[in-house]
């Protein structure tokens, strides 16, 4: 039960977050769409051109593809027409933010406080304590990797409060297929859903074969019926567009392929470089080492701090869970391009887990 104290809490978390977008990036409040980006994109790398009828490409960076494209989403368009490989979910609110609201950055706004309530809740509900809940949300709101993603109109902050929100109902309501499978599909629809199926299979894995907790088939066959489902929602407009003859199977089965052929890195490991040093090995080709325009010494200081701890951690039922997922995220994007924004995911699991290590001893 959450009590004064935890609204007390949270308020000043979010207040001390807003604070700081308001005076570190203020142009998020005042932004106007520009008309010419949808033109802009139209000739960008995003676009297929296989007749090369496009004589003056220009390169556009993955905020600005992702507003694009959602903003033709909400005039209309085919989401598998512009930007496939990405499910449409996080376009379409960036879309009708920007029709509605003129301004798509009230999205992010509001996921990244999501993410700091629910790693608070998290605290709270698995952790059992409301000072690890403080302190890991502290270090979440303060971390500069959710100031840079919030001032962006990317997939991850979405992605990351749908995933937070999938391992608390999950820990919490195993068996309540309806709720999973909603939120499920939410996460899945959010951003490719590569990483989140992995995420999701850990879960399942952990609760089995670490936790003894049975799960009924009937929960989990019905959790994946529903998230189908709702998945398949966001392409409404393109089984309208084929009468129903969408071959959604065969559409993200091409997006896999396509998604393994363009996120490979040039260096083994380039990812957990990125995390532990803020230095990465280029993926577009020339090998050179760059620093990252984002970075903070608090995470190279939870992953040693964890990871040192990692045995007493697994011992701790379902915390042990968010001890051990950040290291098999980065056991699975071994061979994945290193990008800080894909941090976020990780980070309310190493922050909960520092959290409760500092505070128990």
């Amino acid at each position: 039960m959450f009590k004064k104290v935890d609204f007390f809490v949270l308020s000043f978390l979010l207040f001390s977050f807003f604070v700081i977008l308001f005076f570190r990036k203020p142009d998020i409040f005042h932004y106007r769409f520009n008309e010419r980006l949808i033109s802009d994109y139209l000739r960008s790398q995003d676009i297929e051109d296989k007749e090369r009828k496009i004589k003056d490409r220009i390169f556009l960076s993955d905020a600005d593809i992702y507003l694009a494209s959602g903003v033709l989403y909400a005039m209309g368009e085919d989401p598998t027409k512009f930007n496939f490989q990405h499910p449409p979910l996080v376009k379409y609110l960036f879309g009708f933010s920007n029709l509605y609201f003129g301004n798509p950055y009230y999205v992010q706004v509001f996921f990244s406080s999501l993410i700091i309530i629910l790693t608070y809740i998290l605290g709270l509900k698995i952790f059992k304590s409301r000072k690890v809940a403080f302190l890991s949300s502290l270090m979440l709101t303060f971390d500069p990797i959710l100031l840079s993603t919030t001032s962006q109109t990317l997939l991850d902050n979405t992605n990351t409060a749908f995933s937070l929100l999938f391992v608390l109902l999950f820990l919490l309501f195993p068996n309540n297929f309806i709720l999973n499978g909603i939120v499920l599909g939410l996460l899945f629809a959010s951003k490719f859903w590569s990483t989140s199926l992995i995420l999701v299979i850990f879960v399942f894995a952990y609760h089995y074969f670490v936790l003894k907790k049975k799960i009924k088939p009937r929960s989990i066959f019905l959790t994946f019926l529903i998230a189908v489902f709702v998945f398949c929602l966001f392409y409404l407009k393109t089984f309208v567009n084929h009468g129903g003859k969408f071959n959604i199977l065969f559409f993200e089965i091409k997006n896999l392929k396509f998604m393994l052929s363009h996120n490979s890195s040039p260096v083994l490991g380039n990812s957990l470089i990125l995390f532990l040093t803020g230095h990465f090995v280029d993926w577009w080709g020339s090998g050179k080492w760059l620093s990252a325009d984002v970075w903070s010494f608090l995470w190279p200081v939870s992953f040693l701090f964890v990871l040192l701890n990692l045995k007493k951690g697994l011992k701790e039922k379902e915390k042990g869970l968010f001890f051990l997922y950040p290291f098999v995220f980065f056991l699975t994007s071994l061979f994945n391009t290193a990008f800080t924004r894909y941090f976020l995911l990780i980070l309310p699991f190493f922050y909960l887990s520092f959290s409760y290590l500092l505070i128990k001893k």
